[in-house]
């Protein structure tokens, strides 16, 4: 029974289940934990701190800060993702600076574009003035997180997850901080707080990275730049607006306290779909190390789609379980009150997006970008669509059934995609 776990099958790239087990329980753990504590202790603690209202409005603010610090670095590590393979292990450090040096010129960029432009989106949105508090230490936050994921990278590639785990957990501990800091510099001292935790959080990491630093920059590293990460951007920051759309127009429409609700209803599923999704992000380095779809068997493929689907179900249960006991003891009864419809929308949309992120491994690695940003435009577009249409009278449960509708067809388009392309590799 336990020689099972000694196997090094070929989608592992040599490594052990035994292996591939203790890397997702670590990084189970670790997500859980920085998740968990943003989601489930700090957001809940803001929340009654600033009221319904004011709420509202830092969520919407913080959107547009997760979508920054999701898309740069996120789409640069795609790409060294997908082509570190090619090089070898000397060339990476390069390939790794390359990125690095990117990363912080777009988040400099980014950072002093939207200190200027977000004003204009709060006028536009009804967002509470209380923003301007943020405005700028979130500025600095966003640039110095997007550096933290760039050094990162190294350890994912290298599949050093346990040290992954590590870094993940303490900068998990370092956000009750923020707790603190607000008994003393009120709102001023959870932006503070921001900046100080991603500040320590990125040192602590340096020491066993910098060689990074060692890499040499060429002008085939900064091509394949060029050639992938605008696409991978794109598509990224299309996925991210699909959330972030829905809360901007639920303020558009209604206001920022509604936003408030929808969000206790997503921090939620958030906090479930984070962890139970995460061996997707495991994988992700282990089928980089492959060149072609070829290279993998049906079984294995087989075998992730299936698991995939029942780590959905499974998060759907747990969600509908406990759901409730979460939104009514950080957030309070009115706000379970408002959500509990959103809840089971969203959570019974999110079986399909589990199964869907799993498959997105493969798209990632081996298929067209336009097979990507071609599904993220039509998911977001359908959201969009159907939270123009009825969140105007139907509200934020609405707004759910738009997220979860256009959940279910980019599963569905992508699963079309991946089966033909498997039907034409098999002939």
């Amino acid at each position: 029974m336990f020689s099972k776990f000694k196997k090094t099958p070929n989608i592992l790239a040599g490594h052990s289940l035994q292996d591939f087990v203790n890397y997702n329980l670590y990084y189970f753990f670790a997500t859980f934990l920085l998740v968990g504590i943003q989601k489930l202790v700090i957001f809940p603690f803001i929340a009654n701190k600033l009221g319904a209202e004011q709420f509202g409005s830092f969520v919407l603010f913080m959107t547009i800060i997760n979508i920054i610090i999701v898309a740069i670095p996120g789409c640069i590590n795609l790409v060294i993702i997908r082509v570190h393979s090619q090089y070898e292990k000397y060339q990476k450090f390069g390939l790794i600076k390359s990125g690095l040096l990117l990363n912080f010129i777009l988040s400099i960029f980014t950072g002093i574009l939207f200190f200027f432009i977000f004003p204009f989106f709060a006028k536009l949105f009804k967002i509470d003035p209380i923003y301007k508090i943020f405005l700028f230490p979130l500025a600095v936050y966003l640039v110095v997180y997007n550096i933290r994921e760039g050094f990162l990278i190294l350890k994912r590639i290298d599949l050093k997850f346990k040290e992954i785990a590590i870094y993940n957990i303490i900068f998990a501990i370092l956000f009750i901080l923020i707790i603190p800091l607000y008994s003393v510099f009120r709102e001023k001292g959870i932006s503070l707080g921001y900046v100080l935790i991603v500040t320590i959080a990125t040192l602590i990491i340096l020491p066993k990275t910098i060689n990074i630093l060692k890499g040499k920059i060429s002008s085939n590293f900064l091509k394949q730049f060029y050639k992938f990460s605008p696409s991978f951007a794109l598509a990224s920051i299309l996925e991210l607006l699909l959330i972030a759309s829905s809360r901007y127009i639920i303020s558009y429409y209604k206001d920022p306290t509604q936003v408030a609700y929808f969000f206790a209803a997503t921090s939620v599923v958030q906090v479930l779909a984070f962890p139970f999704a995460q061996i997707r992000t495991i994988l992700l380095p282990f089928i980089s190390q492959k060149k072609s779809l070829k290279e993998f068997k049906l079984k294995e493929i087989k075998a992730i789609l299936f698991t995939s689907l029942g780590i959905g179900i499974l998060m759907f249960v747990v969600g509908m379980i406990i759901g409730k006991f979460i939104i009514t003891s950080l957030y309070g009864l009115d706000y379970y009150a408002h959500s509990r419809v959103v809840l089971f929308i969203i959570l019974f949309g999110y079986i399909f997006n589990v199964f869907k992120i799993y498959l997105k491994n493969f798209i990632i690695v081996f298929f067209k970008r336009s097979v990507l940003i071609f599904n993220v435009t039509i998911m977001l577009l359908i959201n969009i669509f159907i939270n123009i249409l009825f969140v105007p009278k139907y509200g934020i449960n609405a707004s759910a059934a738009g997220l979860s509708i256009s959940l279910i067809i980019s599963a569905i388009m992508w699963y079309v995609v991946f089966v033909r392309k498997l039907s034409e590799i098999r002939e």
